[in-house]
């Protein structure tokens, strides 16, 4: 080492070892060793225990299915491991499965690097009485499972799942279901307060996978009960919803969290610009002139919004925009400024706070 070291200045040779530390200190490299299977599984410990190596090296080690069940079992939710290799090793489509659940429990390993193995071969599939191919041959789960955990799915909450949900499928898919979950609280009338509906969904909804929690959350008894002089879902006006009255609520919930969402997002341009054209130079507006501009201009904003006039006059309504009044934004009012009208951006907190 002194003799490969000698000619560099100190501070060089420091830098080089440095590079060297940095390079190779989050990576377990096992394939040059020859440790053999027994070798690796007494490393297992150490794996459980060091919580920041990235890159984990078996190739050629002589790992066995029971081998690779072990490891996988050893490093199941590792918090930092991104690049697995397992190549040429004897491990057949057996071993196939616990590689998958590996990845399946660990978001971060999107590497798994496995060519030469038997399961790549098919030696597994020699068989005269098995001549097509396994599931697992090919590693076809493993390249699956590693696709999921490089672009696992946006997981969506608040009136951001419920917009995304296709309620009118979901009744037609789920009705009996729901039937079942609305008349189990019913009385024997077969009405429900709203209050005890939705304390129902989302005490059972979930497990049933009928209706999501976000979708209980999001509805709001004063909508769609029609409290605050709109025509709501209970149409008879008893305070009790009919099995009919709750599945249309469900849907004009559902169209309400889609116009809110398109305001917090690919429409949030045009209703600034909407509302700066309202206010004039003075850009600040009361909630009556809001309202009583924003439902004006719905004709001619549905069509571009791709929403009904009715469908957008869910949010757009003197309704919505007197409770916007009346609510407190993290412990302060609408307005901001307490001067009785509301800059675009008092507004748009409002707005984008509504469920």
């Amino acid at each position: 080492m002194t003799f490969l070291t000698s000619y560099l200045a100190e501070e060089d040779f420091d830098a080089s070892v440095e590079e060297q530390m940095a390079y190779s200190k989050f990576t377990y490299r096992c394939d040059a060793a020859y440790l053999g299977q027994k070798g690796v599984l007494a490393l297992l410990p150490v794996f459980a225990v060091d919580a920041s190596f990235t890159h984990l090296v078996l190739r050629g080690c002589g790992v066995h299915n029971d081998g690779i069940g072990k490891v996988c079992e050893s490093l199941l939710g590792h918090p930092t491991l991104s690049y697995l290799d397992i190549g040429d090793n004897p491990i057949s489509e057996g071993g196939v499965d616990a590689v998958v659940r590996l990845i399946h429990k660990t978001p971060t390993l999107v590497e798994c690097v496995f060519d030469k193995c038997f399961f790549t071969r098919g030696y597994s599939n020699t068989h005269e009485t098995r001549m097509e191919d396994h599931p697992n041959t090919n590693g076809r789960p493993i390249v699956s499972a590693l696709e999921y955990n490089r672009h696992p799915p946006v997981v969506l909450h608040g009136a951001a799942a419920v917009a995304a949900m296709d309620i009118p499928a979901l009744l037609r898919a789920k009705k009996s279901e729901l039937k079942v979950l609305f008349y189990s609280l019913a009385g024997v009338d077969g009405r429900v307060s709203f209050e005890e509906l939705r304390d129902g969904m989302l005490d059972c909804a979930e497990e049933w996978g009928v209706v999501s929690s976000d979708l209980g959350a999001f509805l709001d008894p004063e909508v769609v009960f029609g409290r605050m002089g709109s025509q709501g879902a209970d149409e008879d006006g008893d305070g009790r919803l009919t099995f009919g009255e709750f599945c249309r609520a469900l849907v004009e919930e559902n169209v309400r969290a889609k116009v809110l969402e398109a305001c917090r997002g690919p429409r949030r341009v045009d209703l600034k610009v909407l509302f700066y054209a309202m206010a004039g130079t003075d850009g600040e507006l009361t909630l009556e002139e809001i309202a009583e501009g924003l439902e004006g201009t719905l004709g001619e904003q549905s069509e571009a919004w791709g929403f009904t006039v009715e469908e957008m006059h869910t949010v757009f309504n003197r309704e919505t925009f007197a409770a916007m009044g009346e609510a407190d934004v993290d412990g302060g009012a609408a307005d901001f400024d307490g001067d009785g009208k509301l800059s675009w951006t008092e507004f748009y907190t409002r707005l984008t706070r509504l469920q």
